[in-house]
């Protein structure tokens, strides 16, 4: 998310952010514990997807794991302010103390969290998450310091003087993010990972089994997702949108698909993205699609000769153009346009 901002004032659509299936699943547990921030999914017993509230902080999807002795949190949101509540969350739920605490990658709406969880949580990531944290985190922050206060007041305006509920809503889940930078930058403490992987770390509880795992690039230059083999669950941050357009522009289209392929192989009957509702193996091959589908347009434009502006015309083809955050099309087509384009030339 965190180039996600540059590109919202093009125009959002709203996201159809839960499916039926995740509102009758989570109706009830919903009445257990309720956070400004996101919604409690369970997936099976001590198992949770944590899914954004539309103008909270939380931002990402996130996940709450119990070995049995020791819990797993999977990605911290996007503030501070909203990871504290997956603390609350796990405390009242009764499950075991949070141990470990994985961050995806490196993108800001899955790290900010990092800080509220105490020396006892080990926080992991890949070797290259971290660098990427540690080299471009600072940066980012002071870049939003410049501008969110001004952002969050012309998003508010615009959602208070909108009359479509659908395009009113799509304005307050930016709200949502910009006041999560607002209000989290005067706490804000960048913690980096403590422990480090590259392919594969096992936690084994006596309740269940996890594999974190990377296959390389992907969304970014490393993405890890995280398996219960027993559970046939598998999160998979970034590397996996659902009913909404991917951010594409820090990713390798080629790596991405394979490490889709790699993951096809894997006996899953539930994904969780890193954002949009939980979901099912369809959705890796519904990812793979997306991507070929911008490539072969971006290639097409290249060998018509057409110019980058071109893409503002372009319509979004089926079955994409029903999904959320519309813009990022344009977005990922660019990119993807650029990067053909450098091969021509």
């Amino acid at each position: 998310m965190q180039l996600y901002i540059n590109y919202y004032m093009e125009g959002v659509t709203v996201c159809k952010i839960m499916k039926l299936s995740v509102f009758i699943i989570t109706f009830l547990w919903c009445q257990m514990y309720e956070s400004r921030h996101f919604e409690l999914q369970e997936l099976a017993g001590g198992v949770y997807a944590a899914i954004p509230k539309i103008g909270g902080h939380a931002i990402c999807n996130a996940g709450i794991i119990d070995l049995g002795d020791k819990t797993i949190i999977f990605d911290t949101f996007m503030s501070p302010i909203a990871a504290q509540d997956l603390l609350i969350a796990v405390k009242e739920m009764k499950l075991s103390p949070v141990a470990y605490v994985i961050n995806s990658h490196y993108h800001n709406d899955h790290i900010r969290g990092n800080q509220i969880f105490s020396d006892e949580s080990k926080i992991i990531s890949t070797s290259k998450t971290k660098e990427l944290i540690e080299e471009r985190e600072p940066g980012q922050i002071e870049q939003e310091k410049q501008y969110a206060k001004e952002a969050y007041s012309q998003t508010k305006a615009l959602m208070e003087a909108e009359k479509d509920p659908k395009k009113q809503e799509s304005h307050l889940m930016w709200c949502g993010y910009y006041e999560a930078l607002v209000e989290s930058h005067p706490i804000l403490k960048t913690r980096l990972p403590d422990s480090t992987f590259e392919h594969e770390y096992i936690f084994d509880g006596p309740k269940r089994k996890a594999l974190l795992l990377c296959y390389g690039s992907g969304h970014t230059e490393s993405d890890a997702i995280l398996i219960l083999p027993d559970d046939k669950i598998v999160f998979m941050g970034d590397l996996v949108f659902i009913d909404m357009h991917p951010f594409m522009a820090d990713g390798d289209p080629e790596h991405w698909k394979d490490y889709l392929k790699k993951v096809e192989d894997i006996d899953m009957a539930v994904v969780v993205p890193g954002h949009g509702p939980v979901g099912t193996k369809e959705d890796l091959y519904t990812m793979i699609e997306y991507i070929t589908m911008t490539e072969t347009l971006a290639q097409k434009m290249v060998d018509e000769g057409k110019g980058e502006n071109d893409i503002e015309t372009l319509a979004v083809p089926s079955p994409f153009n029903d999904w959320c955050f519309d813009n990022f099309f344009r977005v990922s087509m660019k990119f993807m346009y650029n990067r053909m384009k450098s091969i021509v030339d």
